[in-house]
Parts: structure tokens; C-alpha cells; sequence
């Protein structure tokens, strides 16, 4: 399917490396302690301002093979009631809105905003 780039699709044999949706199943977005041990490559966080995002983000200096997660970021609604969000390692936060990609310097990838329907 990928024969111009051999690092695009999806990294399983068995789907024929065509991309799917792998969800995070390490626990729940607010709970701290399911972020264990791993890699942070995703910029994922856990903790009370986190919820799930569909995401394809990795950080620039790895492998961007296209994989499409769901993955606990960080977020806050601003006094004006706009969302906002932010990869762990970056120091601000982004407006997210209704149903944007946003992409971040340092990563590949975007982060989806939910839609506000």
C-alpha cells in the first residue's frame, strides 16, 4: 500500500499494515498513576486536566509511521470558554477548536479537537 514511503501505514502484519485506531488500555486519562513507566514519545498526560484525544502525534526525532492512538492530554477551558491543550513537553497550551488537527513544533503528527456538537 506504501510503496513510495516503506515508514507510512499502520506497524501490524497481521492488519497488512494498513493504519487503525489502537486506544490507550494503560487506564483512565485523570489517574496519574496510569502513565506507569513508558516512553513518553506521544506526549501524553495523566492526571485531573486530562482527557482522551484522538491523536497521530510523535515527537519529531522518532519514526512517524502515521498510527492513529487515543492518547490522555493535558487541557483547560479559558474564562472565555475556549479549549485549549497541550502536549506534555511543551510549556503552553494551543486553542483547540471544533474539530481542528493542530500540529506542534517538535512533533509530527496532529491532535484532533473534538467537535462541539
Amino acid at each position: 500500500y506504501w510503496t513510495a514511503d516503506p515508514n507510512k501505514g499502520g506497524a501490524s502484519s497481521l492488519m497488512d499494515y494498513c493504519p487503525y485506531v489502537v486506544p490507550d488500555s494503560n487506564g483512565t486519562c485523570s489517574d496519574p498513576s496510569s502513565a506507569g513507566s513508558r516512553n513518553n514519545t506521544y506526549g501524553f498526560h495523566y492526571g485531573a486536566s486530562s482527557s482522551c484525544f484522538t491523536s497521530t502525534l510523535l515527537q519529531s526525532n522518532h519514526t512517524y509511521v502515521g498510527e492513529v492512538h487515543h492518547w490522555c492530554y493535558q487541557h483547560r477551558c479559558t474564562s472565555a470558554g475556549v479549549l485549549e491543550v497541550r502536549p506534555s513537553t511543551l510549556p503552553t497550551f494551543t486553542p483547540c477548536g471544533d474539530g481542528n488537527d493542530l500540529t506542534f513544533t517538535g512533533y509530527s503528527g496532529t491532535l484532533t479537537c473534538p467537535s462541539n456538537a
